[in-house]
């Protein structure tokens, strides 16, 4: 890895699926991803050697794909040329899937007076901060309404202690005006596998499947879905959901539990990675059910909680 990033935090890649799933690491420079010869050596066979190059930049991360054969691929789309990200973002490599991330800022009470660091919706929700101050947006949520989150906690709080989490979220919704509003996801898919590496359901096992889904915020649609289970049934994974006004990437993890007759139930927590489209800056944690029957050529699942875009 070339040089010193510029970024003022770290930015980091977390491998998801892939031979080399479960491994991080920190982009402190530029840095080539590929099979051999490369600052990121991933075993995976359908790596090219030099694959894709990361640059860290005063702006965000650059990614350009280096003429690899498999192509490379950010939030579901194969990029052509130099690809800027400055939020988190899920990367494709060959049979690799990567989460780029950021590191949230320390929270402090002072500010500058002049030219208040904004945060964009996916970061405030967790999931990385924006790497420079973007352009305003109507209905923003600038350092000027501090005293407004306040008052929002305190709102959200005494809503919750009252009437309970929905109440709550329809508040904070109402109290924002022109902000993010809170929509309903609850969608449900039945899904193939087309690519299963390993035994099903056994430690180190990875699969691809997709998904026909249906149901709030986006109607009918498509899903790609990438898996990996580890130890104790875990599972950790990347589903894309693709509707005809955007899409939104999640990323998931939870626990399956399988019986004796081989069905079993999956459960986990997602969280709203990316999105763009009518979804763009969307954030959010749902819950995800899956069952069916190891083996079966199709299986079930339940999303639901809330967004907000």
């Amino acid at each position: 890895m070339k040089g010193d990033t510029d970024l003022g935090v770290t930015p980091s890649l977390r491998v998801v699926t892939g031979p080399a799933a479960g491994r991080r690491f920190e982009l402190r420079g530029e840095s080539v991803i590929g099979r051999g010869a490369a600052d990121v050596t991933i075993e995976d066979p359908e790596l090219s050697r030099r694959h894709a190059v990361l640059r860290p930049t005063a702006h965000g991360v650059v990614v350009e794909d280096l003429g690899s054969s498999a192509g490379t691929f950010v939030d579901g789309r194969r990029i052509d040329e130099p690809t800027l990200i400055g939020e988190t973002a899920t990367l494709r490599l060959g049979g690799t899937v990567l989460v780029l991330g950021f590191p949230a800022p320390a929270v402090t009470e002072t500010r500058a007076p002049i030219e208040p660091r904004e945060v964009s919706t996916v970061a405030a929700a967790g999931s990385g901060p924006s790497t420079s101050p973007p352009p305003r947006r109507p209905g923003g949520r600038s350092g000027g309404r501090r005293v407004e989150r306040r008052a929002l906690v305190a709102t959200v709080v005494l809503v919750v202690l009252g009437f309970g989490v929905a109440a709550a979220a329809g508040a904070a919704a109402l109290f924002w005006g022109g902000g993010a509003k809170t929509h309903r996801l609850d969608i449900h898919g039945v899904v193939a596998v087309i690519e299963q590496v390993g035994q099903v359901g056994a430690p180190g096992s990875s699969q691809v499947e997709v998904a026909r889904i249906s149901g709030p915020p986006g109607g009918d649609g498509a899903a790609i879905q990438h898996a990996q289970v580890g130890p104790g049934g875990s599972v950790d994974g990347i589903a894309q959901l693709y509707f005809p006004s955007g899409s939104i990437t999640v990323h998931y993890t939870g626990r399956a539990s399988v019986k004796p007759d081989l069905s079993y139930r999956l459960e986990a927590t997602e969280k709203v990675v990316a999105s763009d489209g009518e979804y763009a800056g969307a954030s959010g944690t749902q819950t995800i059910i899956g069952t069916g029957r190891i083996g079966a050529p199709t299986t079930f699942f339940h999303a639901f909680g809330v967004i907000k875009y």
